[in-house]
């Protein structure tokens, strides 16, 4: 009986602690990406016609991990829109930003542990949705 609570604590702590990895990782990703596009002019849900609106949370770890497919793979499955897509992309290609992301070594960590966590995206949402 005591190997079995103590496989269930393990179980119990290591849940736990992926649980707040993950957390973590969607709030690094969410500073990051908002950060990047505040450096093109961008705010994320904000006033301006070429911000972005983000519907889903799950928008930054995927944009961060997938990177400009992410942009469009996110934008097709309806977790963001912005009522300006031109004005939007022009700020994006002229700050460069798909550059300025991959030559950050922050950024770089943080698109590294989001590939490694990313259990959302709209590829596999359904393929998770009907495991539960």
């Amino acid at each position: 009986m005591e190997q079995d609570s103590t496989g269930w604590l393990v179980n119990f702590y290591g849940h736990f602690l992926l649980t707040n990895i993950i957390s973590l990782i969607k709030v690094n990703a969410k500073n990051i990406v908002s950060q990047l596009f505040a450096g093109a002019g961008i705010t994320v849900n904000g006033d301006q016609p070429w911000d972005i609106q983000v519907h889903n949370e799950h928008f930054y770890a995927q944009t961060l991990a997938a990177g400009s497919l992410g942009l469009g793979e996110t934008y097709m499955g309806n977790w963001w829109d912005s009522p300006r897509l031109d004005e939007f992309f022009a700020r994006v290609l002229r700050a460069d930003l798909d550059r300025k992301a991959r030559s950050s070594f922050g950024i770089k960590t943080g698109i590294l542990l989001s590939r490694l966590f990313n259990r959302q995206n709209p590829s596999g949402a359904y393929q998770n949705a009907m495991r539960h």
